[in-house]
C-alpha cells in the first residue's frame, strides 16, 4: 500500500536574515553622497586632492586605496602640503576587524603609508577614527566628512555615505584641533613612530552651526543622538556598523520604540546579536541589512545626524576619542530621507529574531557562522520517502493510522512524506514446526500454549526467528505469542 501527505515544515531557524527583493535606482542627490559602485564619491575625494594647490588634510583610521594614495602622492610631490592622521598600528592590531573586511587592508595601508612618509607629515594615536578629508581652508576648497574609511572596498562597495559641507573651515579646525591635541605619534620617514614634542596646541575647534565632535575632552556626538530620539515625533531611522544592548543610546532607542516606529540598518555581526535580538522584538522595530554596511546616522522628521562613531558604549566612554558628525540642514535632511526610503525598499536584508522554515518565500535565508553570513538553501519541497516490510500488526497500525512527520526536518518549506509498506511475507525455505522439540534452541521457552489451541495459525522456523503465517491480512482472534512476528503466507 502506497500513500503520501504534505506537510509546512515546522523547523525554526534562530537569528535569521532574509532576503529581500531589490530593484529601482539610488535617487540622485547633491549634498549627501551614498557610496556605491559608481564611485562618484570616491571621485569627489580624488578630485578635490588633485585640484588642491596649498593644503591637504586628511583623517581615516585606515588608508588603502590605491587611487587616492596615487593622488596624495602627486600632490606632495608637486609642492602640496600633505597632513595625514591614523589609527596607530597597535590599534589596528586590537580592533574587531571582520575577517572579509581587514587584515588584508591592514597590510594595504601600512604598505601605502611607506610609500608617502617621506613626502607627507604624518601623525597617528590608538583612538583616532574620525574620516575626512579637507582642502585649501583659506583658498575657497574643499571639505568633505565620510562614513566610508578611504580603503578601496569602502569606498566602492560598502554601503556608506559621503558629505560635501559648504565650507572646509570648520572641519579643518576640527582636523587641526586633532593634529596638534590628539595624534601622539610622527612618522620620521623612515617607518617608525615617535613621540613629538613642544607645547604647541592648537584652539578649540570653531565648529559653525553644523559640525560637532568628539574629543578626548569634550563630548557632543551622544548628547545630540539621544537630544533627537527625546524631542522629535515620527518615525525614526538609525544605521550603524555596531550596536552595543547595554549603551545609553540603545536604551533611548528602545524608549522611542515604545511609542514611535523605528527602522535600524545594521551590519550582519556576532558583536551585534544581543542587541538586535532584543530590538526585533520590540513591535515597532524593524531591523534591516546590508552585508556590507558601514554608514552612521541617526535621522527623524525634521533632524539629523550624520556621524563617524559606531552606535556602541564607546559613546559612553570617558576613553580618548576621535569622531566628527554632521548636523543636518534642511535641504540634508530632505536628501537623507530620499537615500533611506531606497534603502527600506532595497534592504538586502531583514533580520527576524527566529522564522519557521514554512513561512520563508526566499530561495535561501543567511545565518552568522564565524562573523559572516553564510547562506542557507531553502527548497520549496523535499521528499522523504519511507518504505519496506513490516510485521502484519504493525502493517495494520500503520494502514489505519495518520501519516506522522516524524522527526525529519530538511531545508524547505514543504515535506512530502511516500510512505510505502507491505506486510511481511514467510521466508522462503521456512520450516513448519510441529512439537515443542521442533522449537530452535534460543526458543525453547516459548509458552507451550503454541500448539494446544487448535485456531492458532501454524508456526514456523526460518534462520533461528519464529512465524506465525495466516492467509489474509487478518490477525486470528486467538492469543498469540507478542514476541513471534506474524506473516502472511503466500
Amino acid at each position: 500500500m502506497k500513500r503520501e501527505r504534505v506537510f509546512d515544515n515546522p523547523k525554526v531557524i534562530e537569528d535569521v536574515w532574509v532576503p529581500r527583493k531589490r530593484g529601482g535606482k539610488l535617487p540622485s542627490t547633491s549634498r549627501i553622497i551614498p557610496i556605491n559602485s559608481d564611485k562618484i564619491f570616491k571621485k569627489q575625494l580624488i578630485d578635490a586632492v588633485d585640484n588642491a594647490s596649498h593644503q591637504i588634510f586628511l583623517c581615516s583610521f585606515l588608508l588603502a586605496d590605491n587611487d587616492l594614495t596615487v593622488s596624495l602622492e602627486n600632490a606632495a610631490n608637486r609642492g602640496v602640503r600633505v597632513y595625514l592622521m591614523m589609527a596607530s598600528e597597535a590599534q589596528l592590531g586590537k580592533e574587531d576587524l571582520d575577517k572579509d573586511y581587514n587584515y588584508e587592508h591592514v597590510k594595504q595601508h601600512k604598505d601605502m603609508l611607506k610609500r608617502l612618509e617621506k613626502k607627507v607629515l604624518i601623525r597617528d594615536a590608538d583612538h583616532l577614527h574620525a574620516k575626512l578629508l579637507v582642502t585649501d581652508p583659506f583658498d575657497g576648497g574643499k571639505a568633505f566628512l565620510s562614513t566610508a574609511n578611504f580603503t578601496k572596498e569602502a569606498l566602492e562597495r560598502n554601503q556608506e555615505l559621503g558629505v560635501e559641507l559648504p565650507s572646509a573651515n570648520a572641519l579643518f579646525s576640527i582636523f587641526r584641533y586633532g593634529f596638534w591635541n590628539e595624534a601622539k605619534r610622527e612618522s620620521d620617514g623612515k617607518g617608525r613612530y615617535v613621540p613629538f614634542g613642544g607645547s604647541l596646541r592648537a584652539p578649540p575647534p570653531e565648529y559653525g552651526n553644523i559640525l560637532l565632535a568628539d574629543l578626548t575632552e569634550s563630548r557632543m556626538i551622544k548628547d545630540e543622538i539621544v537630544s533627537i530620539l527625546q524631542t522629535t515625533e515620527g518615525p525614526v531611522t538609525i544605521s550603524t556598523y555596531g550596536l552595543d544592548h547595554d549603551s545609553e543610546v540603545f536604551r533611548e532607542i528602545e524608549k522611542r520604540a515604545m511609542r514611535d516606529k523605528v527602522t535600524v540598518f545594521i551590519r550582519p555581526r556576532m558583536r551585534n546579536l544581543k542587541a538586535v535580538r532584543l530590538l526585533s522584538r520590540l513591535q515597532n522595530v524593524t531591523v534591516l541589512s546590508f552585508r556590507w554596511l558601514h554608514a552612521k546616522f541617526i535621522l527623524a522628521s525634521n533632524r539629523g545626524l550624520i556621524i563617524t562613531a559606531n552606535f556602541d558604549n564607546r559613546l559612553d566612554s570617558d576613553d580618548p576619542t576621535f569622531e566628527v558628525g554632521v548636523v543636518l540642514d534642511n535641504v540634508m535632511i530632505q536628501e537623507l530621507h530620499k537615500i533611506t526610503k531606497y534603502w527600506i525598499e532595497n534592504a538586502e536584508y531583514h533580520y527576524f529574531p527566529s522564522v519557521r522554515l514554512s513561512d520563508i518565500q526566499a530561495d535561501f535565508v543567511s545565518i552568522l557562522k564565524e562573523s559572516r553570513l553564510t547562506d542557507i538553501k531553502v527548497q520549496k519541497e523535499q521528499v522523504i520517502e519511507r518504505s519496506g516490510e513490516l510485521d502484519l500488526r504493525e502493517y495494520l497500525n500503520w494502514k489505519n493510522s495518520e501519516i506522522s512527520l516524524g522527526n525529519d526536518r530538511p531545508n524547505s518549506r514543504r515535506i512530502r512524506v511516500v510512505e510505502e509498506y507491505l506486510p511481511m511475507k514467510l521466508p522462503k525455505g521456512a520450516i513448519l514446526v510441529k512439537t515443542i522439540d521442533d522449537l530452535p534452541k534460543k526458543t525453547k521457552n516459548i509458552s507451550g500454549h503454541l500448539f494446544k489451541d487448535g485456531n492458532t495459525p501454524p508456526l514456523y522456523k526460518h534462520s533461528g526467528t519464529l512465524f506465525y503465517a495466516v492467509e489474509k491480512e487478518k490477525i486470528p482472534t486467538v492469543k498469540l505469542d507478542e514476541k513471534i512476528k506474524i506473516v502472511v503466507e503466500e
